[in-house]
């Protein structure tokens, strides 16, 4: 998928979650992630969260094997800086924030239904994850299956949950919602 057909199925999804198939190639593997959560691991501790089984440097557990590190970079993904200047292009506006998100054996407890503050792009990197959006939160939902390769735009406000049946890696990438100031500026 190109840049302007991603950019042309978010405008016409109208604040509505869309998948992108194909977006983003799955160029990395475990060893760039498992050397992201190492590096991590050994960083001084930035929050605690209360989302978190444990948080340890630049790094958080949350459930069974699930990891979330902050702030990837180009050390640990090269062309990582490249990738975001495409996803910049999507949005109209600079990246405000990024993880990745690694979980190694599979069966991770579903999500709590919930929504985030911040616009997002999630890239399935490896494995598979279903996503699945709602209008209410004890309502039906939309189902968007996701391969390696694949991404979804999860704006603002959406409420969704994500189902990861099987080991998967993945990068989450956030953008203040237009008109609004940055969380921390409040």
């Amino acid at each position: 998928m190109e840049i302007l057909e991603a950019k042309e199925l978010i405008t016409k999804a109208n604040g509505k979650a869309v998948t992108l198939n194909g977006l983003l190639p799955p160029v990395y593997g475990w060893d760039e992630f498992i050397q992201k959560l190492h590096y991590n691991y050994h960083q001084p501790n930035t929050s605690e969260s209360p989302f978190s089984d444990f948080s340890h440097g630049e790094m958080q557990k949350r459930h069974n094997f699930y990891t979330l590190a902050f702030n990837p970079t180009e050390q640990h993904f090269p062309g990582l800086e490249t990738l975001i200047g495409k996803l910049n292009e999507i949005t109209d506006r600079p990246c405000t924030g990024r993880s990745t998100l690694a979980n190694f054996i599979g069966g991770e407890p579903e999500v709590e239904v919930h929504f985030d503050i911040q616009d997002h792009l999630y890239w399935q990197v490896i494995g598979t994850s279903e996503w699945r959006i709602y209008k209410e939160k004890d309502g039906p939902y939309i189902s968007h299956p996701l391969e390696p390769g694949d991404a979804i735009w999860v704006p603002h406000h959406t409420l969704h949950t994500i189902i990861t049946p099987v080991p998967r890696a993945a990068f989450t990438f956030g953008w203040i919602p237009f008109g609004h100031k940055p969380f921390w500026e409040n």
